[in-house]
């Protein structure tokens, strides 16, 4: 079918199950498959500030200013807290002294039959302004509509808020055991994961700078398949001093359909099905 619009005032909001959905609300066992259009649009939801929990996302358009396979932006009012000693290392959780979360969404599968559309577009959310996504893929054609148009293999960008190099305790954009396989064409930059810098600190080795990009972690994506697009913005510390997380998450599609590689970054069995010769899919797909 085709979704069109889901307005509030001059803003619309458009998505697959649901426009626009609020703190508290929770959209449960979704699946989809539509051609969506509107300001904010996504696979599932136009605009989220509550939970998306077990979907599949399949043979859908979704066009918009914002745009995303899941949704087009999630802004979720829960904390996140994140405490770093060894920051200038990079944000990997491992490095984390301190984190605890809680999961905004959660088992999402984009298929690779869906195109995104879009300025600011990205595989998962066009937009992550704050929230969890874990255990969750794409594999999406993302085609940006204008020069000025960032795409990203999870989101054009991830945001934070209270947050300084150090870490700290607030909202914040964050993508947990992920991947992305997404393919990228049309007017505009092209990043692998996000146009954030989600492993670049500001430049105060005490720890003292605001923060405004999110984290990233134990994610995987194939640069095979994604025409060479960014992996990070300029300054990244990755590029010139340590790489060990360019190494760790940047695969070829043959990387990407081995079982070991997701074993590796944390990815567990409980939730994937991890199996030689193809790429990682949820278990919960088989149920809807």
């Amino acid at each position: 079918g085709k979704v069109t619009n889901s307005s509030t005032e001059d803003i619309s909001y458009v998505g697959g199950i649901a426009g626009y959905t609020s703190t508290n609300s929770i959209i449960e066992k979704a699946g989809n498959f539509a051609e969506i259009s509107g300001d904010y649009a996504g696979g599932i939801v136009g605009y989220t500030s509550g939970d998306v929990n077990n979907g599949v996302v399949k043979n859908s358009s979704v066009e918009g200013y914002y745009a995303g396979g899941i949704g087009g932006a999630i802004t979720s009012s829960g904390s996140s807290t994140f405490k770093f000693n060894n920051y200038t290392k990079g944000y990997r959780k491992e490095d984390a002294s301190v984190y605890s979360y809680s999961s905004d969404v959660i088992n999402v599968a984009v298929k690779e039959s869906n195109t995104v559309k879009g300025v600011q577009i990205g595989g998962l959310f066009g937009i992550i302004n704050s929230g969890v996504v874990e255990n969750c893929y794409t594999r999406a054609k993302l085609q940006g509509t204008d020069g000025k148009a960032v795409m990203g293999g999870f989101a054009s960008y991830m945001l934070a808020s209270g947050f300084t190099n150090a870490g700290g305790s607030g909202n914040v954009g964050v993508v947990v055991n992920c991947y992305s396989a997404c393919t990228f064409s049309g007017s505009g930059q092209k990043y692998s994961i996000t146009a954030s810098y989600v492993h670049n600190y500001a430049g105060d080795n005490n720890g003292n700078l605001t923060r405004n990009a999110g984290f990233c972690f134990d994610y995987l994506f194939d640069n095979s398949v994604d025409g060479n697009a960014q992996y990070y913005a300029s300054g990244n510390i990755f590029s010139n001093l340590f790489g060990k997380d360019n190494i760790q998450a940047k695969k070829s599609t043959k990387d990407m359909k081995k079982s070991s590689t997701y074993v590796d970054k944390g990815f567990s069995s409980m939730y994937w099905n991890l199996v030689d010769g193809s790429y990682a899919t949820l278990k919960i797909e088989s149920s809807l």
